[in-house]
């Protein structure tokens, strides 16, 4: 097995090179998510098999994101980040022809405390750090505030630290034979 690395868009591979293809970044960020799905399924085989990760809907992430977005200011040439809808997402993204599963699973990220976890995202997680940096100083106390309570909320911890419930969907998807 070989691992290769690349970005979403305008894949160095020809058409069909892969018979699995992993997906990291469920946002697939860019002026046109389409066409970066497209290109996932442009170098899998047919038959093949294309793996994401999606955030879920209501979960942690998708609760950040709505807190964070009407203050996000994208980077030239991407995106803002978009509310996760899920399989309707999917679908859209993917079209009608390529079948889809997408179980809801979990998995635990730990922090010292919420305010910990609260200054990590405000200093290393992008999308944070462009939020709180667009808004005016005065208003950033509050956003924080926002933070701490949603860290707080999706907490399932059974000791003095943050262990914060990220819901995802397992996305796998079947690129037909016909495409």
């Amino acid at each position: 097995m070989t691992f290769l690395e690349g970005g979403a868009g305008d894949l160095p591979f020809p058409d069909g090179a892969f018979e699995v293809v992993l997906s990291a970044g469920e946002d697939l960020p860019g002026p046109d998510r389409r066409y970066r799905v497209g290109e996932l399924l442009r170098v899998c085989r047919p038959g093949g098999r294309i793996g994401m990760v999606h955030w879920a809907p209501g979960g942690y992430v998708d609760e950040l994101f709505a807190a964070i977005g009407p203050h996000q200011v994208p980077p030239p040439g991407l995106e803002a980040p978009v509310p996760r809808d899920g399989q309707d997402r999917l679908r859209a993204l993917f079209g009608p022809a390529v079948p889809i599963t997408a179980p809801r699973r979990s998995l635990l990220w730990r922090f010292p405390s919420a305010e910990h976890q609260v200054e990590f995202f405000a200093s290393f997680h992008g999308p944070t750090t462009r939020a709180l940096q667009a808004i005016r100083p005065d208003r950033a106390g509050a956003l924080r505030a926002e933070l701490l309570e949603l860290a707080r909320r999706f907490e399932v911890s059974e000791d003095d630290t943050l262990a914060l419930q990220l819901d995802y969907l397992e996305v796998v998807a079947r690129k037909p034979a016909w495409l």
